[in-house]
């Protein structure tokens, strides 16, 4: 009787404990006039998890999908959608599991307001998809040119310095 029972809380921490692919999303932007902007998206993606399928030619291949969709913060309205299709190619299977990761860039003409940006991934062959949400405000990054993020690499070992910097 109690199979489906399960506490909210531990559900939540479920859901947060399945692997994500998205692993980065970043931006900068930049006025071009009155109120437009240039949103200039930068994404990382972990690429061990989708379904690789072996080719003729003995290499193994994983397409996906990434779509960008800009939501206006205020009026949550969709404001502008991106799709990107994206053939993920390997030599050798042992290539998929490890240090696989897909970086990428993007960009977007948005209004000069808050927004979020809705990322999506969908690994075509298994129908999987992963999303995750960024908040941007364009007003606050005009005096950046991007974030920077730092990594310790320690002989197999990369960790993200997380400590920060005034200025």
């Amino acid at each position: 009787f109690l199979f489906g029972c399960m506490k909210t809380s531990n559900k939540k921490e479920l859901i947060n404990n399945f692997f994500n692919p998205i692993q980065a999303i970043d931006y900068t932007a930049y006025q071009i006039d009155d109120n437009k902007v240039n949103l200039k998206i930068f994404y990382s993606i972990d690429s061990s998890q989708f379904m690789y399928v072996k080719e003729s030619n003995n290499e193994y291949l994983a397409q996906i999908q990434v779509i960008f969709q800009i939501i206006d913060s205020n009026s949550n309205q969709e404001n502008n959608r991106q799709l990107l299709e994206i053939s993920i190619s390997k030599d050798n299977f042992l290539d998929t599991k490890k240090s696989n990761y897909y970086e990428g860039e993007i960009d977007l003409i948005i209004e000069n307001s808050e927004c979020l940006i809705n990322m999506k991934v969908i690994d075509l062959q298994t129908k999987t998809y992963w999303t995750k949400k960024q908040t941007v405000d364009p007003a606050s990054t005009s005096s950046y040119i991007t974030n920077l993020r730092l990594y310790q690499i320690d002989g197999e070992n990369n960790s993200q310095v997380q400590k920060k910097v005034n200025k």
